[in-house]
């Protein structure tokens, strides 16, 4: 009768020391879960690649003109845009004269566009005239394009905080040395366009100020 006990009693604990180890594990996975650090937004803007030049001179495309996607991120100072090529080449041997890259949206309570860009030029690198910094990366194939947030205004036409940012527009093409626009409105490059938005702040695969 009492080693009955003593089994019944064992067994009795047994079974409580295996739900409290299950209990554990259900609350660390749901302490995990409540922790998961949310999905960083991507490829805002989509484009296929070989649609340069309208598609029309692929034996002789310029992959450095031709996007395959877009990004744009910001943080409490800065906002940074994220052009990608199918093959960045610097210096381009199909563009002589040179490349411009822009990234145009929409943003602050005024919803006001704005553009980012840089002109790569055979004189070297002018990027926002001067007032923004950047990275032509020919290893990832991007061009990333920074700029203070008090570039764009203060009060009703600060970009942050504000609402989301749309109407992006990423435009690769050849420079146009007498100012900084695309020479040739895209006929020898490419452009993409989106509907999607970012809250600005939001966490991005695009790294601010690098």
């Amino acid at each position: 009768m009492i080693s009955s006990a003593i089994t019944a009693r064992r067994a009795a604990m047994s079974v409580l020391v295996v739900i409290a180890v299950l209990g554990s594990g259900i609350a660390a996975n749901a302490t995990t879960k409540a922790k998961a650090k949310p999905k960083p937004v991507c490829n805002l803007v989509k484009d296929a690649k070989g649609d340069a030049e309208d598609g029309q001179l692929a034996s002789n495309e310029d992959s450095s003109l031709d996007i395959v996607s877009a990004d744009v991120a910001t943080n409490a100072k800065q906002i940074t845009a994220v052009i990608r090529v199918a093959k960045l080449a610097n210096p381009d041997s199909l563009s002589p004269l040179g490349n411009y890259y822009s990234f145009g949206f929409t943003g602050s309570s005024l919803q006001v566009g704005h553009t980012m860009y840089v002109q790569i030029e055979p004189t070297g690198v002018v990027w926002q005239g001067g007032a923004g910094t950047g990275v032509l990366d020919t290893v990832h194939n991007e061009i990333r394009m920074t700029l203070p947030l008090s570039y764009f205004g203060t009060g009703a036409a600060a970009v942050v905080p504000g609402p989301p940012l749309h109407g992006f527009i990423a435009t690769a093409d050849w420079e146009n040395p007498a100012e900084p626009v695309p020479s040739t409105l895209a006929v020898w490059g490419d452009t993409a366009q989106s509907n999607a938005t970012y809250a600005p702040g939001t966490l991005s695969c695009v790294a601010v100020g690098k």
